[in-house]
């Protein structure tokens, strides 16, 4: 018509004018014609598929490809021999179908196989056709366009060189569990050790008597007393404990206590008492105190003779004296004896000699105004040189000596009677 080629349809095993109930044409799945032949079987099989094998597991996650579609083969629209009968019967090629995969399980292993049992590998040379989006890219590029074709895909390719996944087989032990573990037991043994040494030191105290340190008890402070306002000599003097020299015992012993430590005091003890008179002769020995203690010697000659220096005195004589006081007829006359202190030179006593001599003070000793003295005179007692000097007044004179003792002790004698002085002597045993 009008030079195009006319227009083919496809005859589906009827004529033109058949009905919708006309008898269809049979399939040719060779893709010969569609007519009455019968269908040729095809070559493909389920007992040719080869038995799968051991699928190795891979270290990465592989990528599961999709199932493999055949390309559709194109429709040849020849006009069969049919045709001239006027029934047009197409012949349509028919691609062969891809053989049925097996039917997978739950485990990922094929149906039927269990899964303890080892799946056997392949055999060598099967290939698969399959398509990925690579080799559909790669075969538009070499056709020009044309549908993509399949690449053939080995099985035993997957996994090759790799190490096959056993079942059961443990993990691999983490190494950061081991460092806790050591270190959670280093903590319990040094834990163990510190309760060990409390435990020791806790058993050794109980059987250690503990050492109890005495405290110092801090001593009270003790206030001084305040020293008296008036001192009667500058430094102590220990008390005195009065030893007579006389060894005949004197006819009286009379111990004064006197009010206060002076010349008029030391006087008034002189003259005897009234109710007593002592007879002519007689010797009284006087111990006089004051403040609770016996007159030393330097005391009683400071107030005497205080033109003789005290600390000369001192130097010379012991501090004890015997006082004594001798009754001539109507006169009562005092005198004393007094120790020379051992090792004490004869120049020292020779110089006290000059002392009392020079002294303007010796009528301090008498209890009346005995007049002027005159000079010292030599004279001689028991075989012993004395001294002596007449006064003014009649009856009045000063005597004094130095006498040694049996005991080889040397002794000053005063008297302000010769008669006096010899009774003390005798009495004293010189």
């Amino acid at each position: 018509m009008n030079g195009q080629p006319e227009e083919m349809k496809p005859a589906f095993g009827s004529t033109p004018d058949a009905g919708m109930g006309a008898t269809p044409a049979s399939f040719n799945p060779q893709g010969a014609s569609f007519g009455s032949q019968p269908p040729q079987p095809s070559s493909w099989s389920p007992s040719s598929a080869p038995t799968p094998g051991a699928i190795p597991q891979p270290s990465a996650a592989p990528v599961s490809a999709p199932n493999p579609m055949a390309a559709p083969s194109p429709v040849n629209l020849t006009a069969s021999p049919a045709s001239s009968a006027g029934m047009p019967s197409p012949s349509m090629s028919q691609p062969t179908p891809p053989p049925p995969s097996p039917a997978p399980s739950m485990s990922g292993m094929p149906m039927g196989i269990p899964s303890s049992a080892p799946v056997p590998p392949p055999p060598a040379g099967t290939a698969f056709e399959i398509r990925t989006m690579k080799s559909d890219s790669e075969s538009i590029k070499q056709t020009g366009g044309v549908a993509p074709a399949a690449q053939a895909f080995s099985p035993a390719s997957i996994g090759v060189g790799e190490k096959a996944f056993t079942p059961g087989s443990a993990a691999p032990k983490k190494k950061g569990k081991t460092v806790e573990r050591i270190i959670v037991a280093v903590v319990v043994i040094a834990a163990l050790g510190a309760l060990g040494v409390i435990g020791y030191r806790l058993t050794q105290n109980l059987f250690v008597t503990p050492i109890i340190e005495p405290v110092a008890t801090p001593e009270p402070e003790i206030t001084p007393p305040a020293p008296p306002e008036e001192t009667q000599t500058e430094e102590t003097t220990p008390a005195l404990i009065h030893a007579s020299f006389f060894t005949l015992a004197a006819d009286k012993m009379e111990t004064p206590a006197l009010q206060s430590l002076s010349l008029s005091e030391i006087k008034s003890v002189i003259p005897p008492s009234e109710e007593e008179v002592p007879t002519d002769g007689s010797i009284r020995e006087i111990v006089m105190s004051a403040d609770n203690a016996s007159v030393v010697l330097p005391e009683f000659l400071g107030f005497l003779t205080p033109d003789i220096d005290r600390t000369k005195v001192e130097e010379v004589f012991e501090s004890d004296f015997t006082f004594f006081v001798y009754r001539d007829k109507t006169m009562d006359l005092p005198g004393f004896i007094a120790k020379v202190k051992a090792g004490t030179p004869a120049a020292s006593l020779s110089e006290f000699s000059t002392l009392i001599e020079d002294s303007s003070d010796l009528i301090n000793f008498y209890p009346t105004d005995p007049g002027t003295i005159s000079s010292f005179k030599d004279g001689s007692l028991n075989g012993e040189t004395v001294k002596y000097a007449s006064f003014s007044k009649s009856g009045y004179a000063f005597d004094y000596g130095w006498f040694t003792s049996a005991d080889e002790e040397t002794y000053l004698v005063v008297s302000t009677s010769y008669a006096g002085m010899k009774e003390a002597v005798k009495r004293a045993g010189f």
